[in-house]
């Protein structure tokens, strides 16, 4: 099966056609992955289709929700960069051990703060080796679509991941060239 049109250019219209009860917003990022590119394929060269009497109207219908389902299994878009496990494990530790000096009354104690510091730059430094990874691998995304030269592809793609609000009027700076 052929489909003429990339994927990422009919999102918005199964979006529309499809029923969802919260927007979904689609990672660019995830466009440019030549490992999900090709798992989309795989998964969409397995796509029943059906063989019996059906009008052409359900059919279309049927295939769009298939389409879109797939589409958002594949490139939704994830809000934060994923961290390892052992990072994530490292950060609930952390937040059951700030709880238990919260319920004991010892949070505020230099022994408790003694503690916990070499926890926390542990932790600074999982996640910092973790960011790393994930900002080499969007960089290695970014060559591997031929996308890394285009200073505007670079520039959405930079925006979309920083972590404040564009509504409070600060002005976008462009990238230098």
């Amino acid at each position: 099966m052929t489909i003429t049109c990339p994927f990422g250019c009919k999102c918005k219209m199964l979006q529309s056609d499809a029923s969802t009860s919260s927007t979904l917003q689609w990672d660019e990022q995830a466009f440019l992955c030549p490992d999900r590119i090709a798992a989309f394929r795989q998964a969409l060269a397995t796509l029943p289709i059906p063989t019996w009497q059906m009008d052409v109207a359900d059919h279309k219908n049927w295939y769009q929700r298939q389409l879109y389902q797939l589409g958002v299994q594949f490139f939704a878009k994830r809000t934060r960069p994923r961290l390892n496990r052992d990072t994530l494990d490292a950060i609930a530790f952390k937040r059951h051990l700030l709880d238990c000096a919260r319920h004991w009354g010892i949070a505020q104690s230099p022994e408790f703060k003694d503690i916990i510091k070499p926890i926390e730059k542990t932790i600074r430094a999982k996640v910092k080796t973790d960011l790393n990874c994930f900002y080499g691998q969007l960089l290695v995304q970014l060559q591997e679509a031929g996308s890394l030269g285009d200073q505007k592809t670079v520039f959405r793609t930079l925006t979309k991941l920083g972590g404040r609000n564009r509504k409070l009027g600060t002005s976008v700076r462009p990238l230098p060239m």
